[in-house]
């Protein structure tokens, strides 16, 4: 499974980023998981009751969800079996407070903090010599792409926790990185460059009392665009 991660820089630009299942290359769905009922505080096992999972959800175990209550406290629980549609409980563990009924998980998530990114795309080219010609041609034979987001060490973050759970079980995620709005009026977000990813450095660095928590990512295969989005209210 792979997990879905967005990172937030100064509220301009942002990054999704979601594990997912080993095998899985596809794109997860934009989902909003909501308690059902009253999931009491537990350190050990547990389950949390749900309305049914949408269609097309995969989420393997020991990714990590946020959960947000209706007040707007933030509670993280961590998957202990993998969940996909339809499903209308989570197994789960490290509950750490009473989760209420009607609490709410949007995924992909946000990794906050981020104080610089970039995106960065490269190709591979070869030279081709002809016999009947002077000068020499080039032919391109591979394109690369790569995410770095460098930020603020969030430790309970669910989303930079994600980072650390497919990096230490060798799985790939899903990352979007969203530009801000070249017209908030017209469109909702800006141009969105999103694709497959191997979570590759996640050095933690004190500096000065600072702890830094930052985050490169190589892209796996195809990097894909969407233009912005038009406002639904916009489009006759």
């Amino acid at each position: 499974m792979a997990t879905c991660l967005t990172i937030e820089t100064g509220g301009k630009l942002t990054y999704t980023f979601q594990p997912l299942v080993r095998g899985d290359c596809n794109k997860p769905p934009e989902i909003t998981i909501t308690t059902s009922a009253e999931a009491p505080a537990d350190g050990n096992a547990a389950s949390i009751t749900v309305t049914a999972l949408p269609a097309g959800t995969s989420l393997p175990a020991g990714m990590w969800l946020d959960f947000v209550t209706s007040t707007g406290k933030i509670i993280p629980v961590k998957l202990t079996a993998n969940a996909i549609a339809a499903a209308t409980s989570l197994a789960v563990a490290n509950v750490p407070e009473v989760i209420p009924s009607g609490s709410t998980c949007e995924l992909p998530a946000f990794l906050t903090g981020r104080e610089s990114a970039s995106l960065g795309r490269s190709g591979d080219s070869e030279d081709v010599q002809l016999l009947d010609l002077f000068w020499a041609n080039r032919v391109t034979t591979g394109a690369s792409w790569d995410v770095s987001a460098d930020g603020i060490y969030v430790q309970l973050s669910a989303a930079y926790r994600n980072l650390e759970f497919c990096f230490e079980n060798g799985l790939n995620g899903w990352v979007q990185i969203i530009f801000p709005s070249p017209n908030p009026l017209v469109y909702s977000t800006g141009v969105i460059y999103e694709g497959e990813v191997t979570v590759q450095d996640l050095p933690i660095d004190i500096t000065k009392g600072v702890v830094k928590g930052n985050a490169t990512l190589n892209g796996n295969g195809q990097l894909y665009k969407i233009e912005p989005k038009p406002i639904a209210a916009n489009v006759p």
